[in-house]
């Protein structure tokens, strides 16, 4: 089985051979993988993405564009 880690490499390389950068939104990406896996998720869900997303020590401007 992969990892969430895997399954993103997969995506981000798919996206990039169809012409997308991926550059901002990869390393977005991989910063959510990276607190999943912290969390030991196998799988994504609404609540972790939130967690993520909207912890109380950020500024709404940057959990805007973690949601986005």
């Amino acid at each position: 089985m992969k990892t969430l880690s895997q399954h993103l490499e997969d995506y981000l390389k798919l996206r990039r051979q169809l012409g997308y950068k991926m550059q901002e939104s990869g390393l977005m990406l991989r910063s959510f993988v990276r607190f999943a896996e912290q969390k030991g998720a196998g799988v994504i869900r609404t609540k972790l993405a939130l967690q993520w997303a909207a912890p109380p020590n950020i500024k709404p401007a940057q959990s805007g564009n973690r949601l986005e």
